[in-house]
């Protein structure tokens, strides 16, 4: 466990609850109809003209809601099908909350479904291209049938590229006050009734961040401490996935695909810090640190999907995932007092895991849908942190495995529709820490409810869910390594974890182009960062995860967006509003203040020749987020795309942060420790993207002409 020093601590904090509190992008108030795929293109061509002489008006649209799921079609959308990326694409649907390359749905980093397979690691989701891309259904309530662990569930489904070869070439080069670059290539071949397929995604990079902190430690003396950090990380990975599968039916497909990625890094760290002290006299410490990191992933999975008979069909899939991570950290420091100190640590982890999926579902519409089955996962590995020189060794090793049963039933009834499910889980952990000899045993049985009734009259659609989740504690957390920051920093991990359970009661609407979200979350247990005194030492100050004992929190969310001509704008309007009581100074308690309120403006002006330009603004009022209290900030960013030779070439250039209002002000407080922090990053940022893309164009014909029909017969597809 590489746990990062106080101030990074307050940084990642801020950032997490900059994503929680952030709003969503874009939102249609037109419905989805998702398009179908016909085996046969040219008899659908030939049937639709037959019906030349009819006047059927279209009525394909981006979005539409469905209970607590919202459908969005990325093929029949300009602006989500022209994103450079995944993260763009994602940051574009209402709900989904983009910062950096982080993803969250509701506050909530989401579970990833590819093709109705969960994914080990969420890496995998940037090696698809947005070409890939069909449709996305993103879930705030998941029903029993995910194994979602109380999250929200990005559900994708992904096309047949056509027969023959395809393939999709990205370059993306950024320029701020470093150089970094990325670069993915999608390749596939299909060949009657296989498919093939290879994907690559390299990048590399320098990231910087830098920041002041003013530190008030009421103890047994008034200790001040003021701090200046200048952090720079060196960032290489690749990422890549191949496999093949093969249609055994029109309703049948087996297959197999392996991915992987090695991740490498390289940090340099300076911490200047000035510490007075309310008796004694004032020192001044400087710490220099080199880093290095490296991890690689191997991941093995199955799939087989098939329809059993009329109306039934069995979906079951396999995983095995390898996780290896090394690190070394050098620290040197030097105190106008004390002694010069040189502290040399290494941080190993190997994992394995084990899962299965079986779910058989049978579709009836007299009946309704349900779903039943089960799910399997075993988890084995061992994290260890070793000194040079230091006693403070540790070597944990952590077993687990998680059983669990659903069921889950959907029936449409007139204009209503009901959505319920159960899901009954069996956990059993043993933890061992070799060096202090201790070991820790658990299990717990959880039934897991989930409810969701709508409704849906002409344009107007809405829904209320009700649901009840857990989630586990990370298992970089569970262990008892102490990490070494600096002579006033340390970091620890927390053999007592506990489950955390959430109960969410949320309403959606959709009218039009208007879009509205209202959340509840009730957290018992909730798994949150905690800072304190090292005993015996109060100048030194400790962060680890721990349970708390419960918190809530209100969400809303309204987003307006409609399209004018060539002019798509889009308004979302956002507030959080958090509930919890932490402990203060002298036996005190302190609660939560203001709600956070952001404001986002995205413009889009899709213009002749292919020109496409967009800008985004963001204006944060600031508030409090648990127990930080953040400072207003903005950013506005811009971009301008232009594709050449039928769409074959795009080239987008674009701005981040033009006018470097982004960084972050946060003011932190628990137990009789503050931290007044300003967080400075490298946001200010110019990029270039260029974008290629292969497909014999019979193909791109066929398949363009047979998607027109359809959307005006206005076929559509099930909901999965």
């Amino acid at each position: 466990m590489n746990i990062p020093s106080l101030y990074k601590g307050v940084f990642l904090l801020i950032t997490i609850h900059l994503s929680i509190s952030g709003s969503a992008q874009e939102m249609t108030s037109k419905s989805l109809k998702d398009s179908t795929v016909i085996n046969d293109v040219d008899s659908t061509i030939a049937y639709s003209l037959m019906l030349d002489s009819i006047e059927v008006s279209p009525s394909k649209s981006a979005f539409r809601l469905k209970g607590s799921t919202l459908f969005v079609n990325v093929e029949y959308d300009e602006i989500l099908s022209h994103q450079n990326d995944m993260a763009e694409l994602l940051g574009k649907i209402p709900g989904v909350i983009k910062n950096g390359n982080s993803i969250t749905v509701a506050g909530k980093s989401p579970v990833y479904y590819i093709d109705n397979r969960k994914v080990m690691d969420a890496e995998e989701i940037d090696l698809l291209s947005v070409e890939q891309i069909r449709n996305i259904k993103v879930i705030t309530t998941a029903n029993a049938r995910y194994d979602s662990e109380g999250r929200p569930v990005i559900d994708i489904k992904t096309k047949r590229m056509g027969e023959g070869l395809a393939y999709n070439i990205m370059g993306d080069l950024r320029l701020g006050k470093y150089f970094s670059q990325k670069y993915r290539l999608n390749l596939s071949y299909n060949y009657k009734k296989w498919d093939f397929f290879l994907a690559y995604n390299y990048q590399y990079g320098k990231e910087w961040i830098g920041g002041d902190s003013q530190t008030g430690i009421m103890a047994d003396t008034l200790w001040n401490k003021n701090s200046y950090i200048d952090n720079l990380d060196r960032i290489g990975a690749h990422h890549y996935k191949l496999g093949t599968s093969y249609h055994l039916s029109p309703n049948s497909l087996i297959g197999i695909q392996y991915s992987g990625s090695f991740n490498s890094n390289k940090k340099n760290d300076t911490d200047s810090t000035f510490l007075v002290p309310g008796k004694g006299i004032p020192s001044f410490l400087n710490t220099w640190t080199h880093g290095t990191g490296k991890t690689n992933v191997h991941h093995i999975n199955v799939y087989y999907k098939t329809g059993l008979g009329k109306n039934w069909e069995l979906n079951t899939y396999g995983d095995y995932v390898r996780k290896d991570s090394h690190s070394d950290r050098f620290l040197n420091e030097r105190d106008n007092i004390l002694k010069d100190n040189h502290i040399n640590y290494t941080q190993k982890s190997a994992w394995d895991v084990l899962a299965a999926h079986l779910q058989l579902s049978h579709e009836s519409e007299k009946y309704g849908t349900f779903a039943f089955g089960y799910d399997f996962s075993y988890s084995h590995g061992t994290d260890c942190i070793d000194y040079v020189d230091r006693g403070d060794n540790g070597k944990t090793d952590n077993k687990e495995s998680k059983n669990a049963l659903f069921f889950n039933y959907t029936k449409d009834i007139g204009s209503f529709s009901i959505d319920a499910g159960l899901r009954y889980e069996y956990v059993h952990s043993l933890l061992k820490e070799n060096y202090l000899n201790e070991e820790m045993k658990d299990h717990y049985h959880r039934i897991l409810p989930s409810l969701t009734l709508s409704h849906s009259w002409r344009m107007l659609m809405h829904s209320l869910s009700y649901s009840i989740g857990t989630e586990r504690p990370n298992f970089t957390d569970m262990n008892n390594n102490r990490a070494y920051t600096n002579r006033y920093n340390r970091g620890e991990g927390n053999l007592n974890l506990r489950t955390e359970t959430d109960h969410e009661l949320s309403y959606m609407l959709m009218y039009k182009f208007l879009y509205l979200n209202i959340s509840y979350e009730y957290l018992h247990h909730p798994l949150m960062q905690r800072y304190f005194n090292l005993p015996g030492n109060s100048a030194v100050i400790v962060n680890r995860t721990e349970n708390f004992s419960d918190r809530q929190s209100l969400t809303c969310l309204l987003n307006l967006r409609h399209t004018i001509k060539c002019w798509t704008p889009s308004v979302t309007f956002s507030m959080m509003k958090s509930y919890a009581d932490y402990p203060g100074p002298n036996g005190t308690t302190l609660k939560d203040g203001r709600p956070v309120v952001t404001a986002i403006i995205d413009n889009a002006f899709s213009l002749p020749h292919n020109w496409l330009l967009s800008s985004r603004f963001e204006y944060c009022w600031g508030g409090y987020l648990q127990m930080i209290k953040i400072d207003p900030f903005s950013t506005l960013d811009f971009s301008i795309q232009k594709s050449f030779a039928k769409d074959r070439w795009r080239l987008s250039l674009n701005a981040y942060d033009i006018f470097k209002k982004g960084d972050y002000n946060g003011f932190w407080q628990h137990d009789n420790i503050q931290i007044n922090h300003h967080t400075l990053r490298d946001s200010r940022k110019i990029g270039i993207t260029l974008t290629y893309r292969f497909r014999k164009n019979k193909e791109i014909n066929k398949q363009n002409a047979a998607e027109k029909e359809m959307s005006r017969l206005k076929i559509e597809e099930k909901d999965e």
